[in-house]
């Protein structure tokens, strides 16, 4: 069985409350699905937070499975211009 794709994606992440440390934040990802036997190919999504990360290859506290493709253009703009991790092939996202 192939594991779904998530490309034109980008990081959502929780800000918590304003007394929240930084480190109890949590992520998500939001794009276009391919390969799933939930969603249409090309429909959009947001995963439940992340719970792992190794390589392209996220998991998500409900329990599925995606890899990452191409992340958007704009995330990919936004990412630089605010000077944080640039996705590459190899670490789409930096580890949590």
């Amino acid at each position: 069985m192939k594991i779904p794709i998530i490309v034109n994606w980008s990081l959502k992440g929780s800000n918590g409350g304003p007394y929240d440390p930084p480190e109890t934040r949590r992520f998500k990802v939001s794009g276009e699905v391919h390969h799933s036997p939930r969603f249409a190919d090309g429909e959009r999504i947001t995963t439940s937070y992340l719970v792992g990360i190794s390589g392209i290859e996220i998991n998500t506290f409900s329990g599925s499975v995606y890899h990452l493709g191409r992340p958007s253009d704009e995330y990919m703009e936004w990412c630089q211009a605010n000077g944080y991790h640039i996705p590459t092939p190899d670490e789409p996202i930096k580890s949590l």
